[in-house]
């Protein structure tokens, strides 16, 4: 196999992945001769080159919609310093696949521990084998942690501790810890506090995994294995990388709440944030849920279609064409949502049920176990960006002949006029929106 095609494959299995679904793989002689010009806009990058051997013909290009960030940026420098050492090295052909797959590995501990990466290296190894392994016929759950601040003398090794079976029992993977310094040595063995709500609505954290998200900071990262074979680490009180399904993936959280507009004023930010929350909640619950999310006061995607099209007259002012884009805006979301699923609804026992109940209407104000539970109900649940309520659970009326599945389908007809937003029972989550190109998904988390 030529090393151009060594390259793809291993950017195609372990580098693209890593950036999200929708990072796609380039290669041609346009983007090869034009590549300074393109990869930048505006300050932002939107491609990356794989340089790997000198040789311009084996270079690989990746795209994604959303720009790259400085930290993603980074990552992927670690990554490919490692891989240039395999792919300059003659004769490794028969090693390369486990080469590659462990350089991706040292890559993402060089990113969390720039100073001390063998010890992070040796947690990830530990937790990857341990993620196939049962202890009395359950799958292990476990959570270490470490502290490169804490110098207190350690009177253990983590990875001595680890030889031991009864090491696999010791930590719930959740919300007790192992803590070690930066050599690995045990400092402490502790509960991880849980934040209280107000604090829980800023931590980029699925929900069971907030104490221990809580806990780490700049130089404190938290290392878990769950019971369904996901590795999480958590740094800066914020989920920073996963292993799910076999594959890397690095959580860019800022840039997936750009997408959704959290740049704006007002409310919506806060709307936003306990939206994508609420979407992390869901997807690790691995439980399903459809979300529609619109804004009120603003000019829906459609209408920004309509008038390109130029179905809608150019000479409009901004604020005629907000009261015409809001006006059927609701005319539409009447028409495709049941009138028992509206949360106005007063004849509806699930929607008297949910006012009365509730201890806020607004979606932001709402515990967050609570809206994971609201958002995993049967059908799809619809936001405005003010926080309000507009149906729970609702089977939509979609058009005929989708060949999607439901989800989708719903989705989809939600991202008309908003955005459309689908987690599968995977934890696969897509968003759509018509200001993207047809059928191109606004952003994609695996």
């Amino acid at each position: 196999m030529s090393i151009k095609k060594n390259i793809s494959q291993a950017v195609a299995e372990f580098l693209a992945p890593l950036f999200g679904p929708a990072t796609e793989i380039l290669d041609d002689d346009y983007t090869r001769e034009n590549f300074d010009d393109i990869a930048e806009m505006n300050g932002r990058r939107f491609m990356l080159r794989i340089a790997l051997t000198g040789n311009a013909e084996d270079d690989v290009y990746i795209f994604r919609a959303i720009p790259f960030t400085e930290t993603e940026q980074r990552i992927a420098r670690n990554i490919l310093d490692e891989w240039q050492k395999i792919f300059t090295t003659p004769h490794i052909d028969d090693y390369a696949p486990v080469c590659i797959r462990q350089a991706q590995l040292i890559g993402i501990a060089r990113i969390l521990s720039p100073q001390r990466h063998a010890t992070v290296l040796g947690i990830l190894n530990l937790l990857s084998f341990w993620s196939s392994e049962t202890y009395e016929g359950d799958k292990i759950s476990f959570s270490v942690a470490i502290d490169e601040d804490d110098h207190r003398q350690a009177g253990v090794n983590f990875f001595d501790v680890c030889q031991e079976d009864y090491a696999k029992v010791l930590t719930s993977g959740c919300d007790t810890l192992l803590v070690c310094n930066a050599e690995g040595g045990i400092t402490a063995y502790c509960e991880a506090a849980m934040p209280d709500e107000a604090e829980a609505a800023h931590v980029y954290a699925p929900l069971p995994f907030l104490p221990v998200a809580y806990w780490t900071s700049q130089n404190r990262c938290t290392f878990c294995l769950s019971k369904n074979g996901d590795i999480l680490i958590f740094k800066n009180r914020q989920l920073f990388f996963a292993k799910r399904r076999g594959r890397w993936l690095h959580f860019s959280h800022q840039a997936y709440l750009a997408e959704l507009g959290y740049q704006t004023q007002g409310n919506s930010r806060s709307t936003i944030e306990a939206l994508y929350l609420s979407m992390l909640d869901v997807s690790f619950r691995r439980k399903g849920a459809c979300i529609g999310f619109f804004r009120k006061n603003a000019v829906t995607p459609w209408m920004i279609n309509e008038r390109r099209n130029q179905r809608v007259a150019q000479n409009l002012s901004q604020e005629e064409l907000v009261r015409l884009s809001q006006t059927r805006l609701h005319s539409y979301l009447e028409e495709i949502v049941g009138s028992g699923d509206r949360l106005d609804n007063k004849d509806s026992s699930k929607t008297t049920l949910l006012r009365t109940a509730l201890p806020s209407t607004n979606f932001s104000h709402i515990p967050r176990k609570l809206r994971a539970e609201l958002l995993s109900i049967d059908g799809a649940t619809l936001v405005f960006d003010d926080g309000s309520i507009f149906a729970v659970g609702a089977i939509l009326k979609v058009p005929g002949g989708s060949t999607s599945g439901g989800r989708k389908a719903a989705a989809l007809t939600l991202a008309e006029h908003g955005i459309g937003i689908k987690v599968s029972n995977d934890g696969h989550i897509t968003a759509w929106s018509r200001r993207t190109e047809d059928g191109q998904a606004l952003f994609e988390i695996a």
